[in-house]
């Protein structure tokens, strides 16, 4: 009896076993059909989510930008109708050696995938897949390589900027003492553009939207910048493909003639025959009726007085000590070369060839060559260490003259703060290892005062100070600037503008 009973409870034990493992299985695949289903809905809703992300946030007033250690980097700029801009370099901070190369391309997306095409850039094209991390930053992944970009965005102003603050002048952006790259624009939405210190200005048009300026060249490209201008001859253009400025500086073209004088001077021919077209460059002249009648007595005898000068522009002198507070003099601009003393506007090239200043052969060349009026033209010193240093010489007469003749009127000297690039055969009033301080406070605060702090590198920073005083025979400003790399002093421009 007990036997039957057993196998009754050991039956039904079973019958509940697996009536249990029925429900459970029954209640795992509703739980699974369930999960399968949110799932769906959920991965529908971050797709509906990730094109509403690529709508509104790839082709807004921005671009996308990474940074890496020592000043590398990329951005990507993308538009609405499909093309982009691609940008990479080595060291951001080193404008001579950037090392910058650009890509346009085209792209496609699909979901969370990127497709981009590139003809001269076969890294760059390929299938990405796209996302966003917690902080909004865009990333970009394909095989080995990833992106991972931050936004960057603009500020944006509604009102047209003013572009009859630049009409009637080239733009001119130099780096390391070279003019790199100039932009003319006139009224009617045409312009020139030269690039890599070249005398040939290809065409280009333009238009203005709010303070962005649309640059179109001669095979349809448009370059967009946000353009302001900082005074009256310097202009700011940041590309909004990296975010990266640039300063161009009003120089060379005359400008504010009277009626006059404009056939005069726009009918004159180029004359200027150096084998360096793009080291000389015309200064533009006051030529309102005012000025004019001051200084047409004195035209005839520009030679005459210079020449009348020469013998007492070059004197022995010291350069100027940290207590002597003279590093801003407006009616003593000088250098010192061996010793030397020699002024600003009263000491010729061909003075300068005779006592030995150590030109470099090959710019001094040209010291012959005519130099056409109201122009300056540049030859670079030589030294051992290959210290940079570039000197003007202006023809401030109504018709040519060899360069030899012209008078000294700027100073470039760039990368002082280099121990490898110092030398000591020429100085200027101010002592090299002067810091931010004593120079504030020999000379009182600056006309003006620029800082600059690297993006990638927090340990990088510029401060550039500049004093000025108005010319009176030309358009612009005679000009002492000490620009300071990381609190020394790394580069120093004397202009004389009479």
């Amino acid at each position: 009896m007990k036997k039957k009973i057993a196998a009754v409870l050991l039956a039904l034990g079973l019958v509940f076993s697996v009536a249990a493992c029925s429900k459970k299985s029954d209640s795992d695949e509703t739980d699974k059909t369930k999960k399968t289903k949110k799932t769906t809905e959920t991965e529908q809703t971050e797709e509906v989510e990730a094109e509403e992300v690529e709508a509104e946030e790839l082709f807004l007033d921005c671009f996308w930008k990474q940074h890496n250690k020592g000043g590398s980097g990329f951005s990507f700029r993308f538009y609405e109708d499909g093309t982009g801009y691609f940008a990479s370099w080595e060291n951001e901070d080193d404008e001579e050696n950037m090392g910058y190369k650009a890509s346009r391309f085209e792209y496609k997306i699909k979901k969370d995938k990127m497709t981009i095409t590139c003809e001269d850039n076969d890294e760059l094209a390929g299938k990405y897949d796209m996302s966003f991390n917690d902080r909004g930053n865009l990333i970009l992944e394909k095989d080995d390589t990833t992106y991972t970009l931050r936004k960057q965005e603009f500020d944006i102003e509604k009102e047209d900027f003013d572009m009859s603050q630049i009409f009637g002048y080239k733009w001119e952006y130099i780096t390391g003492g070279e003019v790199r790259q100039c932009f003319e624009f006139f009224e009617d939405g045409t312009g020139t553009f030269t690039s890599g210190g070249g005398d040939k200005a290809n065409a280009i048009t333009w238009t203005v939207k709010g303070n962005r300026l649309y640059v179109t060249d001669r095979n349809d490209w448009t370059d967009e910048y946000i353009i302001s201008l900082v005074n009256r001859d310097a202009m700011k253009l940041t590309r909004t493909t990296d975010g990266m400025s640039d300063w161009y500086i009003r120089n060379t073209l005359p400008a504010e003639t009277t009626e006059e004088t404009t056939t005069e001077t726009t009918t004159v021919a180029p004359t200027t025959t150096t084998a360096e077209p793009s080291d000389t460059t015309a200064v533009p002249v006051d030529t309102t009726e005012e000025s004019t009648e001051e200084t047409s007595g004195k035209e005839t005898s520009a030679s005459e007085e210079s020449s009348e000068t020469a013998d007492s522009s070059a004197e022995t002198s010291k350069p100027g000590d940290a207590a002597s507070g003279n590093y801003v003099n407006f009616d003593d601009m000088c250098i010192y070369v061996n010793g030397k003393k020699y002024v600003f506007g009263k000491v010729t090239l061909q003075e300068m060839i005779d006592d030995g200043v150590p030109f470099d052969e090959s710019s001094i060349e040209n010291a012959g060559n005519n130099v056409n009026k109201n122009s300056q033209v540049k030859f670079k010193l030589k030294f051992e260490n290959n210290a940079y240093v570039s000197l003007y010489f202006l023809n401030d007469t109504d018709a040519g003259k060899p360069a030899s003749e012209c008078l000294l009127c700027e100073l470039y000297y760039s990368n002082i703060s280099n121990e490898k690039t110092q030398q000591d055969i020429l100085k200027t009033d101010i002592p090299f290892d002067i810091t931010m301080e004593e120079l504030i406070a020999a000379c009182g605060e600056p006309d003006e005062n620029r800082h600059y702090q690297s993006d990638s590198d927090p340990d990088y920073y510029t401060d550039t100070f500049t004093w000025s005083k108005k010319a009176t025979k030309y358009i612009g400003s005679s000009k002492f600037e000490y620009q300071f790399k990381k609190g020394k002093l790394d580069d120093i421009r004397i202009q004389y503008v009479p």
